[in-house]
């Protein structure tokens, strides 16, 4: 056996966390991987670009809906002329 398929059949250390597709990431958020793919190209979106395909945590995710501020989740105040 060498040294490289000995580090191939390595299980992954238990704190790496796995990456997802764009498609399997896209499914997670409910979004079109259209859209995902987008707000990834755009900066809007953690991943790391592996090659021509973007990967995804599912923990970073997570957090980016957290931090999220949608104008129309807002409560809606009208001002009054006092």
């Amino acid at each position: 056996m060498t040294d490289f398929e000995a580090i191939a059949i390595m299980p992954a250390p238990p704190t790496f966390e796995q990456l997802v597709s764009a498609e399997e990431a896209a499914v997670y958020l409910r979004i079109h991987v259209k859209t995902l793919r987008r707000f990834a190209r755009e900066g809007r979106l953690p991943c790391a670009k592996i090659g021509k395909y973007y990967r995804f945590r599912l923990s970073e995710l997570d957090h980016w809906v957290g931090q999220q501020h949608n104008e129309i989740s807002r409560p809606f105040c009208v001002e009054t002329g006092d």
